[in-house]
């Protein structure tokens, strides 16, 4: 079965792609494990067929005599890969090799680079072919041979001035504010491996640069007689687990001043947070919540460094007679170990700690922030039972308005009948004024009133124009009428 993986680094072209190579486990080591071991066949990306990185430091390598002399110090490049490999599978003295792989630990996973170098010192497959190496961490430990062979592999959290991202990586890189400028937290992993052999007591060590435990190591071997690290090669673990506590500590620590002012600018403020301020506590809170996540991976990381450093000074326990410890020297290695335990458990506490109070600062500020708007939405309530009042009022004045309107249209109607009523007859008496009556008067005191035998014309042309008046008034308004009801109905209609 074999799996592939998408692992080129992001500072490659197209052009330089070439072939994965296909890696597993050898069966023919003398390192393999058929119990532990899976031959599952996996594909890496090489970092040396990539143009960007060829010219690139890959190794640097380091040999001392178990006298503190130092014999030989090289550093190799990528496109010294083979030699490298030629070099290490011709190890066969008695002295300590170290070896520093540089590039950043993602690339070292994503690629086959220290897989085959791995293989090359003949050392266990201690670094996953497939995607649980993201997963399954700890220490590890296995004797074959004459060789005695411990490892670990643990998440941690590290700094540096560039804003380093990778698709691989779970977490983004977090910016921080500092004194120095911008520093940047991201996501890294710290590989550690140390190969003892009981007869010739030569010590192979490979670990990352994530580990900054190159002068502690140096210094260990420069007082190799001193130390017995002869006798008893826990040192050198002891070296690189102080080394990666004492640099998640100043991470830690530096990272805390950050937390400490926000939390500061959350205590100072009030019950209830002004307009002017919502967007600072906005931010502050966005700040927290993208902090959490580093806070609980330096967690992690100290979590398992605890379980190492126990697993340690277990195995340490378990080898004392397989590899001839004097007390002396055990004893010296047991009290560091117990030390670092006991460093570790505080430095748990003290994450345990921060985390809970940015919690309670997380929740602090949704609280502001909810009774921020819990206040909007009341003052905007309010507002709308004012606008609701005004329109009460408003609608009772249009209320009277429209009665007073149809008092009016009353009134006008009244007097339009009567004007209708009037004007035909008026307008027909007008017309047949000259001949129809003759007043026939002397001075206003005797006379006779004289009528025409044609009066019936009077009544004929009035009476028909009066009705006709008034049946066209009614038609008209009924016609208004119907019109409004129906533009009514059509608007209560739903669409």
């Amino acid at each position: 079965m074999s799996s592939s993986r998408s692992s080129s680094p992001d500072t490659a072209s197209s052009a330089d792609l070439q072939l994965p190579v296909d890696i597993s486990a050898n069966p023919n080591s003398h390192a393999y494990a058929p119990d532990m071991d899976s031959l599952e066949t996996a594909s890496f990306a090489r970092l040396r067929d990539f143009s960007g990185w060829r010219d690139s430091k890959f190794l640097s390598y380091r040999c001392f005599t178990y006298e503190g002399h130092e014999v030989q110090m090289k550093d190799f490049i990528l496109r010294e890969f083979e030699e490298i490999k030629e070099a290490m599978s011709t190890l066969d003295d008695e002295n300590i090799h170290i070896l520093n792989a540089t590039p950043r630990s993602v690339f070292l996973l994503y690629a086959s680079e220290l897989r085959e170098l791995s293989q090359s010192l003949d050392f266990a497959p201690w670094i996953s072919y497939g995607l649980e190496y993201n997963v399954l961490r700890g220490l590890g430990g296995r004797l074959y041979g004459s060789h005695y062979d411990i490892w670990f592999t643990l998440p941690l959290v590290d700094a540096g001035v560039d804003n380093f991202t990778h698709p691989g990586q779970e977490l983004h890189s977090l910016p921080i504010d500092s004194s120095e400028g911008v520093t940047h937290l991201y996501e890294d992993a710290g590989m550690f491996y140390l190969s003892f052999d009981t007869k010739t007591r030569q010590t192979r060590i490979l670990y990352s640069s994530s580990i900054p435990a190159g002068q502690k190591l140096t210094s260990a071997c420069k007082k190799a007689e001193e130390l017995g690290v002869r006798d008893d090669p826990f040192t050198f673990v002891t070296c690189a687990l102080s080394s990666i506590l004492q640099d998640q500590g100043m991470n830690a620590h530096s990272f805390s001043a950050l937390i400490s002012k926000m939390e500061d600018y959350s205590n100072s403020l009030k019950f209830e947070i002004g307009e002017n301020e919502e967007t600072k506590v906005k931010e502050t809170a966005i700040q927290l919540r993208k902090s959490l996540p580093y806070l609980e991976k330096i967690l992690e990381s100290v979590d398992c460094m605890i379980q190492i450093i126990q697993d340690a000074i277990s195995e340490h326990k378990d080898c004392r007679e397989l590899l001839s410890i004097p007390d002396q020297h055990f004893l010296r290695v047991e009290k560091n170990l117990q030390t670092l335990r006991s460093q570790a458990i505080s430095f748990k506490s003290y994450q345990d700690t921060r985390i809970r109070r940015i919690n309670v600062c997380l929740s602090t500020l949704s609280s502001l922030l909810s009774l921020r708007t819990d206040s909007a939405i009341k003052a905007s309530t309010e507002a709308m039972t004012r606008l609701t009042e005004a329109n009460r009022e408003d609608s009772g004045r249009m209320n009277d308005i429209a009665i007073a309107t149809k008092l009016d249209s009353e009134a006008m109607i009244t007097i339009a009948k009567l004007t209708m009523f009037y004007l035909p007859s008026t307008f027909v008496a007008t017309l047949f004024s000259m001949g129809i009556f003759n007043f026939d008067f002397d001075n206003g005191k005797n006379g006779r009133l004289v009528m025409s035998s044609q009066w019936w014309m009077y009544i004929i042309f009035a009476i028909p124009l009066t009705l006709g008046t008034f049946y066209w008034f009614r038609a008209v308004t009924r016609s208004h009428k119907q019109a409004s009801q129906k533009a009514e109905r059509e608007a209560k209609q739903p669409e």
